[in-house]
């Protein structure tokens, strides 16, 4: 027995896998449908499979996250420009692991393309694109199909290569031929086990592909890794020997067929008959060949064995088969337990882009003219100068001579985030990442910075830094905040978001919209609610508001990228130690008066912005004594790129050689 197990450990490491999901043919389509004015779009692909690719095998997917995915891995060009879908259904079929998903296209079916597959993190992952005037097939890497219809030949081998992909790659299979391998016999009787496997298989592969019996997957899938547990018991046993074997090799075949047929039939690959021809038939021919070499690869191995060493031909049987049982017992448990399905049929429409940036829009929709906001099918821009209308700088004891100042966000400058942000397979916090550069924007507005300034130590709010608002003038004489903005429930109300994270997801204030307690925040204050989406929350301690992201963001040099850039007028000040602000006001004709009081004097800086686009300062100390400056605004910092694309370089370091404000 020990000599046995000294053959298990590595058996069993060679078979499992990261992850088996069942017969998920990583087959997606895209079907384009109607004429030169109008169209519509239909998908189709397994459940299980969008559920892995979005990180949710753990629960169920609603209707709004399976449309927000399918749109956000949809890329739809007419002529060269970006296309959105507009209202959308979506459709579920956790029975039969199937996501139908269909939305009108505001454009004309003709010259409407695919430019990539659906998922194409996934080499092999496959997206047939369907139209009425071609079938086109892409695969992970972006592609813009031609509009030519590919050969039977063509698409004869592209399923038999798919077929034989589907074997090789299923740890699953490998198991189950190797089962029926490792007892050995004559080759007479393994061409009659691997002919009966053959003909179960094809025949319930054609029932179901064409619809006349279908089971469900809950239950064919776990049958499947029954069906490798009791070959495994079945070589250990040693009962009937080989003679049993062609027959478990037909009752098992019949349920493999079944669950490879599914996804075939499901996609709507076979449905006329000689679509069937062209996609069933070669789809086995592909299966029968891999298994053919499974064949071909371990049996001259395990005859060779048994007639030259038959008492290591028993521990390796008996080793393979603990392993196989082993193997068979977790797919089969795996199986049964539901990952990231749906528990029914339903049907919802889902809202499209316009439909979301509607919702979005009621958050900064009130501070309009001094905020204006737009979008596209993947992003919703704001516009503004980033200049609140509440008072700034009051109360602030840690100052670098910074002044608030207009700032061009707008146009290609614009701040931005995704209308359907998607969960972060690796979520990044606040407390390591992103000490540059804004992680929020607020409805005013205002861009939000992270609490703990660029040292990656202080918090600037217990340091003193922050006006009553929480806000102060940044480096380039760029307003900001580093808390949430909490005085904007006043207008907003406790059911309308303060702030939209830069990953996408709203922050919410103190509490839930309805007005009840925010409990279980995750480390980055957010949680999913009653209806499933998540979201942000403000608190009176760290983190004070997105403590990092749970979506997806790009991060580089340590900031959100991409993201506008402040465009400076002096140079950056120094921190002047012992001075505290008292005031600040606006006044007519584009100025501005901050006041601060050092050492018991109390001092004033007064600006304008002239007509002309220049900046003229008079710093005035205790004494009424000025010294004038003027500065032009350098060009240096436009963003670039897309709407609302910076460098990936936010507000920073300013530059314009002026002198300090006149001291003591």
């Amino acid at each position: 027995m020990r000599r046995t197990f000294r053959y298990l450990l590595p058996l069993i490491a060679l078979l499992w896998p990261v992850e088996v999901g069942g017969h998920d043919l990583l087959l997606s389509t895209v079907e384009i449908l109607g004429d030169a004015s109008g169209a519509s779009v239909s998908v189709r692909t397994s459940l299980s499979h969008l559920a892995r690719a979005e990180q949710s095998r753990n629960r169920a997917l609603t209707a709004v996250e399976i449309d927000m995915a399918v749109r956000r891995r949809l890329r739809l060009q007419a002529g060269g420009a970006v296309i959105a879908p507009g209202e959308s259904t979506v459709r579920v079929d956790a029975a039969t692991d199937l996501v139908s998903w269909r939305a009108a296209v505001p454009a004309a079916a003709v010259g409407l393309v695919v430019t990539e597959s659906l998922f194409p993190e996934e080499p092999a992952a496959r997206c047939l694109v369907r139209s009425a005037t071609a079938d086109v097939w892409l695969g992970a890497l972006p592609t813009v199909p031609q509009l030519e219809q590919p050969g039977p030949l063509a698409t004869f081998g592209r399923f038999v290569r798919m077929g034989a992909g589907h074997i090789l790659e299923g740890p699953d299979h490998i198991a189950f031929v190797a089962g029926l391998l490792l007892l050995g016999g004559s080759l007479g009787s393994l061409l009659l086990t691997v002919t009966a496997f053959t003909l179960a298989h094809s025949l319930t592969l054609a029932l179901a592909a064409m619809g006349m019996w279908t089971p469900s997957p809950r239950v064919i899938e776990p049958l499947i890794a029954l069906s490798i547990v009791v070959i495994a018991f079945e070589n250990l046993g040693r009962r009937g020997g080989v003679r049993r074997r062609p027959y478990y090799a037909f009752g098992f075949g019949l349920v493999h067929g079944f669950g490879i047929a599914g996804p075939l039939r499901e996609l709507g690959l076979a449905h006329t008959v000689s679509a069937l021809g062209l996609s069933l038939l070669p789809f086995n021919v592909g299966v029968e060949l891999a298994q053919g070499a499974i064949v071909l690869a371990l049996f001259p191995a395990l005859l060779w064995l048994a007639r030259s060493r038959p008492a290591v031909a028993l521990r390796v049987t008996a080793a393979g088969s603990f392993a196989i049982a082993i193997l068979g017992s977790f797919w089969m448990v795996d199986r049964l337990i539901p990952t990231g399905l749906a528990p029914s049929v339903f049907a919802q429409s889902a809202p499209s882009p316009d439909a979301v940036a509607a919702r979005v829009d009621a958050s900064f929709r009130p501070f309009a003219p001094l905020v204006s906001t737009r979008h596209d099918a993947r992003f919703f821009y704001v516009e503004s100068e980033g200049m609140p209308e509440h008072s700034m700088m009051v109360g602030i004891t840690a100052w670098q001579q910074q002044v608030p100042l207009p700032q061009p966000y707008r146009g290609e400058n614009a701040w931005r985030f995704p209308l359907f942000p998607q969960p972060a397979a690796a979520p990044l916090s606040a407390k390591e990442h992103f000490f540059r550069g804004a992680i929020a924007i607020a409805a005013n507005g205002v861009p939000i910075f992270n609490p703990i300034k660029n040292d990656g130590v202080t918090d600037t709010f217990l340091a003193g830094e922050l006006d009553e608002f929480g806000g102060h003038g940044g480096r380039a004489d760029d307003y900001h905040y580093h808390l949430a903005p909490l005085h904007l429930q006043k207008l907003l109300g406790a059911s309308t978001p303060v702030a939209y994270a830069l990953d996408g997801y709203a922050i919410y204030g103190l509490t839930e919209p309805d007005g009840s307690a925010a409990t279980k925040l995750d480390v980055f204050n957010g949680h999913s609610a009653k209806d499933s989406v998540y979201h942000y929350h403000a608190t009176k301690a760290y983190p004070y508001l997105n403590g990092g992201f749970h979506g997806e963001v790009v991060e580089l040099e340590g900031q959100v990228d991409p993201q506008p850039r402040a465009e400076p007028v002096r140079p950056s000040g120094e921190p002047l130690r012992g001075a505290a602000i008292t005031g600040f006001e606006k006044l007519p004709g584009n100025s501005y008066t901050l006041t601060y009081t050092i050492r018991g004097e109390t001092r004033k800086i007064h600006y304008t912005i002239q007509a002309d686009g220049r900046y003229a300062f008079d710093y005035i100390d205790g004494s009424g004594n000025t010294q004038s400056e003027t500065y032009t605004r350098s060009a240096r910092g436009r963003g670039r790129g897309g709407p609302g694309r910076g460098p990936g370089r936010g507000p920073g370091r300013g530059r314009g050689g002026a002198p300090e404000a006149p001291q003591p």
